[in-house]
């Protein structure tokens, strides 16, 4: 299987405390503490990499010394992924992109990880109001698909500094998560 490691691929750490999942199209060979996923679907970092399967990995995975946990076949195969449709994947690309290329925002990862709980629990959310795909596409989000680099850089500061800011529509959805029990468990909040 040599030649998957010339491909795009989901990689990851043996040991973590928590997810730690990063896509690459970089044709690069891992050693035994790292671990790959050869997979052209870039989007599913999000859901790898959410309080989701965080969540998940706690229940199916021993902890091993100080909390850390084995992220080895036999449990990373376990991780239920959703399929996120084309409009959703319009969305999610630059952000994916975003979060690449080192760029850090806690608010887009919060965002990120609203659209994974919508993903997963698309009923629960759409009965409290909350349509977090449909409110980011319609506040700009897909604008950014096809930018790179400093572009993209400056249009996702933006996009956060106008949407991801307390009393905006996509903040306060984001914020009202919280109140579903679903959430509030998977977050150890409950």
């Amino acid at each position: 299987y040599w030649e998957e490691f010339e491909r795009p691929k989901i990689i990851f750490p043996d040991i973590a405390l928590s997810p730690q999942f990063a896509w690459t199209d970089k044709p690069f060979l891992l050693a035994n503490t790292g671990y790959m996923i050869p997979i052209v679907d870039r989007t599913i970092i999000i859901t790898l990499n959410s309080s989701v399967c965080d969540f998940f990995y706690r229940q199916i995975s021993p902890q091993i010394q100080n909390g850390y946990y084995r992220f080895i076949a036999q449990y990373v195969s376990q991780i239920p992924i959703p399929r996120i449709d084309e409009a959703a994947s319009v969305v999610v690309n630059p952000l994916v992109d975003l979060l690449n290329s080192g760029i850090a925002d806690p608010r887009l990862e919060q965002l990120l990880n609203g659209f994974v709980y919508e993903l997963f629990f698309k009923d629960d959310l759409h009965a409290k109001g909350l349509k977090i795909f449909a409110e980011a596409e319609q506040a700009g989000l897909g604008r950014l698909a096809g930018l790179e680099g400093e572009a993209l850089v400056k249009a996702a500061t933006a996009f956060a500094a106008t949407n991801l800011i307390p009393g905006a529509r996509l903040q306060t959805m984001l914020t009202d998560l919280q109140t579903l029990d679903t959430v509030r468990i998977i977050e150890g909040k409950e």
